[in-house]
């Protein structure tokens, strides 16, 4: 885990350079509604290299999904999660890594670079912001939480996002999209959200980096009906620190 978090910041420093440097020229065109910027790039490149020293397994990113061949042990990578905040200077993303061993997440790391803030889970031994340990045990009933809530680029995804939100304004105390799935993932480890509902379909680097961190707080991770995640079947996602989490469940699978 020490190698782990050394790596992890050490992209973090990466991103952090270039944040106010950042050149238009520098940011490339992916689809309609994404970017990825020269940083992305450079940091999946550092990730791709010195991550299989630690652990000798193959890299998974946004990056080389289209060639990927599946395997049960893997590292899963998310160079800059918030490609949009960061090109735009909005200082909310994050470095994510997860290392899945048999089909089993057991590490996670999430770095905010200009908070400092350093989620990181090893399974079985708790999960941490920098050196300490979370608990989740800021535990709040649902109509005084707030859900962060993120969504896919699909026109699907984002009509039934806006009204699955407009669903929660009436029950919850305030809901946030923040632009970054695998801190708002990260924010419900350390109490700081009581749940995250994600529209997807969800992809491994949105996911695998953070979701570690949840568990190990003795949080829930499910899909909209009910039925535990699983990695590469889970297709939508609803993680809460446990706090009414049924209730949450009922909401946004009852909405259409």
């Amino acid at each position: 885990m020490k190698q782990l978090k050394r790596v992890t910041l050490r992209s973090g420093r990466i991103a952090l350079r270039h944040f106010t440097t950042l050149q238009k020229s520098n940011i490339y065109e992916k689809s309609r509604y994404e970017r990825v910027t020269i940083v992305d790039r450079q940091i999946h490149r550092f990730l791709k290299k010195t991550l299989p020293r630690i652990v000798p397994v193959p890299v998974l990113s946004e990056e080389n999904h289209k060639k990927w061949k599946p395997t049960k042990s893997y590292w899963v990578v998310d160079p800059i999660d918030g490609t949009t905040n960061y090109y735009t200077r909005i200082p909310f993303f994050c470095i994510g890594i997860g290392l899945v061993e048999n089909d089993v997440i057991v590490l996670n790391a999430i770095y905010n670079p200009i908070l400092k803030e350093l989620f990181w889970a090893e399974k079985g031994k708790g999960a941490y912001l920098n050196s300490k340990r979370l608990r989740a045990d800021h535990r709040l009933p649902l109509s005084k939480g707030i859900i962060g809530v993120s969504y896919s680029h699909s026109q699907a995804s984002i009509q039934r996002a806006g009204r699955i939100n407009m669903r929660l304004r009436k029950t919850v105390h305030n809901t946030r999209h923040s632009g970054s799935t695998l801190l708002t993932f990260a924010y419900v480890a350390a109490g700081r959200l009581e749940g995250s509902v994600v529209l997807g379909p969800v992809t491994p680097w949105d996911s695998i980096p953070a979701l570690l961190l949840i568990q190990e707080v003795n949080g829930r991770i499910t899909d909209f009906h009910g039925r535990s995640y699983k990695i590469g079947k889970t297709k939508n996602i609803i993680a809460t620190n446990g706090t009414d989490h049924a209730r949450l469940q009922k909401i946004v699978s009852s909405t259409k």
